[in-house]
């Protein structure tokens, strides 16, 4: 399934804050997870599955999974 990634207006502010590398390492892995379904992450909760976390060198992404709509919405990013 090909997932549509939802960047919340926070999730701007998250990335500026970030060095540029780091910020393109973690962008880019919720990208992928977008569309590959695959990729670095781990329940945030074991009992919920569309509650994850997004982990790179040196950043987060806390991510909900919408199973009706097929979107990927990103909560939060942050540096590590």
């Amino acid at each position: 399934m090909i997932w549509e990634v939802d960047w919340g207006k926070v999730i701007v502010d998250d990335v500026r804050r970030m060095h540029w590398t780091t910020a393109a390492r973690i962008c880019s892995a919720v990208i992928e997870f977008g569309r590959t379904g695959k990729g670095p992450v781990r329940r945030v909760q074991p009992q919920d599955p569309r509650r994850l976390e997004l982990s790179v060198s040196g950043a987060t992404a806390y991510l909900f999974l919408d199973f009706d709509l097929g979107v990927v919405r990103v909560q939060r990013i942050f540096s590590r």
